[in-house]
């Protein structure tokens, strides 16, 4: 039996998984650190900082002193700039058409779960060639949980009718 054989449906995670989206995550967070009069941050840093969600990744950029208004704006700013560059630099890692296009002609069924906002995660799935490859693409404001909360994956696996014991989580 091949490892593929063990899974029915395969969610996948977009930054970091399927896309590196890194560059223009960091572009747009230096972009909202500088209009906010704060000191830009490298790639590497800023690399560090993601991870659930764009809440999270301002406040780590900002700092732990930040105030809430200085957080809100902040995120205004970045989510603006992100929604307009989110395809600058944005590619897909080697392999990931070859992958879910062998997955789906095996008959798999692909989703993806981020905590990316959906509308960005589907212009970046689509802009990248692959949203059709996916049954269900879900973000960060599809749930009241991000994750790593179980909330999304559970729903992904009902949706489907796919057991946990047939559901692979990647990325």
């Amino acid at each position: 039996m091949k490892f593929v054989d063990l899974y029915d449906l395969f969610v996948f995670d977009l930054d970091g998984t399927l896309a590196r989206t890194r560059e223009d995550l960091a572009e747009s967070v230096n972009h909202a650190l500088e209009h906010l009069g704060q000191p830009r941050r490298a790639l590497a840093e800023v690399t560090r900082f993601i991870g659930n969600g764009a809440r999270l990744l301002l406040e780590r950029a900002l700092g732990p002193k930040a105030s809430e208004p200085l957080l809100a704006e902040g995120l205004r700013i970045f989510l603006e700039h992100y929604e307009e560059h989110c395809l600058d630099r944005t590619k897909l890692y080697p392999g990931v058409l070859e992958v879910t296009a062998a997955l789906a002609g095996a008959g798999k069924t692909l989703t993806v779960l981020t905590n990316k906002p959906t509308s960005m995660s589907l212009k970046i799935l689509r802009g990248l060639g692959v949203a059709d490859r996916f049954v269900r693409i879900d973000g960060g404001d599809s749930y009241t949980r991000k994750k790593p909360d179980p909330m999304g994956l559970q729903e992904h696996m009902a949706a489907c009718a796919i057991p946990p014991g047939r559901t692979l989580m990647i990325g």
